[in-house]
């Protein structure tokens, strides 16, 4: 047993020894275990997480959705596009559209649900309003706002993101 694996293991035994319901601070802490110790939350860490708690996946992705520092890919940017009022009647959903295909990223809609891109570099958002509403249209890239964003700026905004692809 590699170093890694002994160190999940004794995280699932700590809290499989925890009374039953866990609390959602302790099953948070959990899941920020996990991701320290393997850079995201995996389908089989969540399952297994799942297992050891006692409570059903779903409610451990309705977390990992609730708190952005928990991730469930090994993506290393985020994007999230503003399709509020303002953004979109300035193009907001075409530099969605346009988003999506520099990512290249198939199927997906405007649900709000993440996206990950073809390569797994790159999480995809999409927000109602990014707060930046004089300056539209806008779209984040890891945090900083770039403002009057036009469809054919996409390519050129995020091609660090598709370099390898």
């Amino acid at each position: 047993m590699d170093e890694l694996s002994k160190q999940l293991e004794e995280i699932f035994s700590y809290y499989d020894k925890m009374d039953k319901p866990v609390q959602q601070d302790e099953t948070v802490n959990l899941l920020r275990e996990i991701q320290e110790l393997c850079g995201f939350i995996s389908p089989e860490m969540k399952q297994r997480a799942a297992d050891t708690l006692g409570v059903k996946e779903v409610v451990l992705t309705c977390l990992i959705r609730r708190f952005p520092s928990l991730k469930e890919a090994d993506y290393q940017h985020t994007v999230t596009v503003c399709t509020g009022e303002r953004c979109g009647r300035k193009q907001g959903m075409e530099i969605f559209q346009a988003v999506k295909r520099e990512l290249q990223i198939e199927g997906g809609n405007s649900s709000g649900k993440p996206m990950l891109s073809k390569n797994g570099k790159v999480l995809l958002n999409i927000q109602n309003c990014l707060k930046q509403c004089r300056t539209s249209p806008n779209l984040m890239i890891d945090g900083k706002v770039y403002r009057q964003v036009k469809p054919e700026d996409v390519h050129k905004l995020l091609s660090f993101a598709v370099s390898d692809q």
